[in-house]
């Protein structure tokens, strides 16, 4: 592969890193709100046993390139963060 085959492939990367980050500030908006639920509930922030649900969900339908491990790690960073975003509020 020539670096001119490189630059467009780059750029189509760039141009879903610009919609994945749009898609995770939307989810965040909604985790806030599912924060202020929670507090107003009086339930608990972290909820291991959603997350291992929403876990198992996406390895069922995921089809790869990505393993069921590599798509695990990815949003149990992003439930981390969640629930930082919620116990911040």
């Amino acid at each position: 592969m020539s670096y001119q085959n490189l630059d467009p492939l780059r750029q189509q990367i760039d141009e879903i890193n610009l919609k994945i980050l749009k898609l995770l500030n939307e989810r965040t908006k909604i985790v806030e709100l599912i924060g202020n639920e929670k507090q107003n509930l009086g339930l608990k922030v972290h909820d291991p046993i959603r997350e291992q649900q929403v876990i198992q969900k996406l390895g069922e339908v995921n089809q790869g390139p990505m393993t069921e491990e590599m798509v695990s790690q990815i949003f149990q960073t992003i439930f981390k963060v969640s629930v930082q975003i919620q116990e911040t509020k």
